[in-house]
């Protein structure tokens, strides 16, 4: 009988099966050394202090890795530090929303037709873009309500100062462009249409050092009628300092609200080199008479970048960073 015993043992071994029914290194509790992984089963959840090199990976909408935005934050003055940018976290991302939606590069660019569409608004709706940067989410969407006006006074007098630098001598283009600076825009039945935001985190490549902000943009409607008083009323206030023998205010009117109802349709590196120009025109202070030859050019960077003042800092740097990140 023990001899039976003890051959049923050796049978077994033999077998590989082991006394205990499986392989000893699986089974819980047996004291064995763990064996390591292939990979491990999980990324790490805190990312390397210094940013890896530029590259771009797969853009995944729906988990938590950051997406990393190629181009370096834009600065006027050459850096020793370089930056990059990640896009951390996006309008209804959990819902598939592309960090870089094709509808909001469009806005950017002046295109409004996806807008349009996908709201079935008519054509003659004007729609325009404003855009901020803050810490905080909620105050970056208010700064954004702000720039608007900022960004309509721009646009309304880089127009009338296009339409008319031309036709006036040097004197009166001065009255004028003063007059323009502290004229008013009267915004009546301009209603919001889309939101948007990213949380952007730049990070220093060389020493780690990271900080983040919120970019939000805004979509505005406005119905043409009201488009059209808003240029009448603020060409009214301008018309002491329009020379009526030069320039019809009535016509004038016209072309503006014309010229600024249109979408103005920019391919990215026109938008870039816009910017860059309005960023540079800040660094210094454009005569009269460089702002008139600019305005009379044609040149839509040269008169965007005689249109600046120290106010427009902050909504164009929003852009700048935003066209950053749409665009990579």
């Amino acid at each position: 009988m023990k001899k039976l015993i003890f051959l049923s043992i050796i049978l077994a071994l033999a077998c590989g099966g082991g006394v205990f029914g499986q392989d000893a290194s699986a089974a819980p509790g047996t004291g064995a050394a763990p064996q390591p992984a292939a990979q491990p089963a999980t990324a790490p959840a805190a990312q390397p202090a210094a940013a890896p090199a530029a590259q771009t990976p797969a853009k995944a909408a729906n988990d938590s890795t950051p997406v990393m935005v190629s181009a370096p934050v834009y600065s006027p003055t050459p850096s020793l530090t370089p930056t990059q940018q990640y896009v951390l976290d996006w309008s209804n991302r959990s819902l598939g929303m592309e960090y870089n939606p094709r509808w909001l590069q469009k806005m950017v660019q002046g295109d409004s037709s996806d807008v349009r569409a996908n709201l079935k608004l008519p054509d003659t709706m004007v729609m325009r873009l404003a855009v901020a940067t803050s810490l905080y989410k909620n105050n970056a969407e208010t700064i954004a309500d702000v720039n608007y006006a900022s960004q309509l006074a721009n646009e309304l007098k880089r127009t009338v100062l296009s339409q008319t630098g031309g036709t006036l001598s040097g004197s009166e283009f001065k009255a004028l462009n003063s007059a323009i600076s502290a004229a008013k825009v009267t915004i009546v039945g301009h209603r919001r249409l889309l939101d948007f935001w990213q949380l952007i985190e730049t990070r220093n490549t060389m020493t780690g050092e990271r900080s983040r902000e919120y970019v939000y943009y805004i979509v505005y409607g406005v119905d043409e009628n009201n488009w059209d008083g808003m240029i009448n009323n603020y060409v009214k206030e301008l018309l002491g300092y329009i020379p009526a023998e030069k320039v019809r205010s009535e016509e004038l009117a016209k072309k503006v609200a014309e010229k600024t109802a249109a979408d103005n349709v920019l391919d990215q590196r026109s938008v870039l080199d816009q910017l860059r120009s309005q960023i540079s025109a800040l660094e210094q202070q454009m005569s009269a008479d460089a702002q008139q030859k600019a305005y009379s050019s044609g040149d839509e960077a040269a008169a965007a970048a005689a249109s600046i003042s120290p106010d427009d800092r902050g909504w164009i740097e929003a852009l700048i960073k935003s066209t950053n990140t749409l665009f990579e």
